[in-house]
Protein backbone atom coordinates (compact mmCIF):
# COMPACT_ATOMS: atom_id res chain seq x y z
CA UNK A 1 0.00 0.00 0.00
CA UNK A 2 1.34 3.42 -0.96
CA UNK A 3 1.10 6.18 1.61
CA UNK A 4 0.60 9.52 -0.11
CA UNK A 5 1.27 12.64 1.92
CA UNK A 6 -1.24 15.37 1.56
CA UNK A 7 0.37 18.76 1.40
CA UNK A 8 -1.53 21.87 2.29
CA UNK A 9 -1.59 24.84 -0.01
CA UNK A 10 0.34 26.84 2.58
CA UNK A 11 3.20 24.34 2.78
CA UNK A 12 3.46 24.22 -1.01
CA UNK A 13 3.51 28.03 -1.19
CA UNK A 14 6.25 28.15 1.47
CA UNK A 15 8.34 25.61 -0.44
CA UNK A 16 7.94 27.52 -3.70
CA UNK A 17 8.88 30.82 -2.06
CA UNK A 18 11.88 29.23 -0.33
CA UNK A 19 13.12 27.76 -3.60
CA UNK A 20 12.60 31.05 -5.44
CA UNK A 21 14.53 32.95 -2.76
CA UNK A 22 17.37 30.42 -2.80
CA UNK A 23 17.54 30.53 -6.60
CA UNK A 24 17.59 34.34 -6.61
CA UNK A 25 20.31 34.36 -3.95
CA UNK A 26 22.40 31.85 -5.92
CA UNK A 27 22.11 33.91 -9.11
CA UNK A 28 22.89 37.11 -7.19
CA UNK A 29 25.95 35.46 -5.61
CA UNK A 30 27.33 33.73 -8.70
CA UNK A 31 26.78 36.49 -11.26
CA UNK A 32 29.89 38.51 -10.24
CA UNK A 33 32.04 35.40 -10.65
CA UNK A 34 30.53 34.75 -14.07
CA UNK A 35 31.09 38.40 -15.06
CA UNK A 36 34.74 38.27 -13.91
CA UNK A 37 35.45 35.17 -15.97
CA UNK A 38 33.64 36.62 -18.97
CA UNK A 39 35.57 39.91 -18.76
CA UNK A 40 38.89 38.13 -18.37
CA UNK A 41 38.53 36.85 -21.93
CA UNK A 42 37.71 40.28 -23.38
CA UNK A 43 40.20 42.83 -24.64
CA UNK A 44 40.44 46.23 -22.94
CA UNK A 45 38.41 47.98 -25.63
CA UNK A 46 35.68 45.33 -25.67
CA UNK A 47 35.29 45.48 -21.92
CA UNK A 48 34.10 49.08 -21.98
CA UNK A 49 32.14 48.84 -25.22
CA UNK A 50 28.36 49.15 -24.85
CA UNK A 51 27.58 46.78 -27.72
CA UNK A 52 27.65 43.18 -26.56
CA UNK A 53 30.09 41.25 -28.71
CA UNK A 54 32.07 38.37 -27.33
CA UNK A 55 35.22 37.42 -29.18
CA UNK A 56 37.30 35.61 -26.57
CA UNK A 57 41.01 36.32 -26.42
CA UNK A 58 43.77 35.22 -24.10
CA UNK A 59 45.42 38.64 -24.21
CA UNK A 60 44.89 39.38 -20.52
CA UNK A 61 46.27 36.02 -19.43
CA UNK A 62 49.26 36.54 -21.72
CA UNK A 63 49.91 39.92 -20.10
CA UNK A 64 49.87 38.40 -16.63
CA UNK A 65 51.91 35.29 -17.34
CA UNK A 66 54.50 36.69 -19.76
CA UNK A 67 54.52 40.44 -19.20
CA UNK A 68 55.04 40.34 -15.44
CA UNK A 69 57.04 38.36 -12.91
CA UNK A 70 53.89 36.66 -11.66
CA UNK A 71 55.44 33.29 -10.81
CA UNK A 72 58.38 34.83 -8.94
CA UNK A 73 56.01 35.94 -6.20
CA UNK A 74 55.39 32.29 -5.32
CA UNK A 75 59.07 31.48 -4.80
Amino acid sequence: MINYKKYSLLSIAKAVMRNLCLTAFAIFSLFPLFWMVLCSFKSDTEMYNTVFRFTPTLENYQKVLIGTNYFKTFV
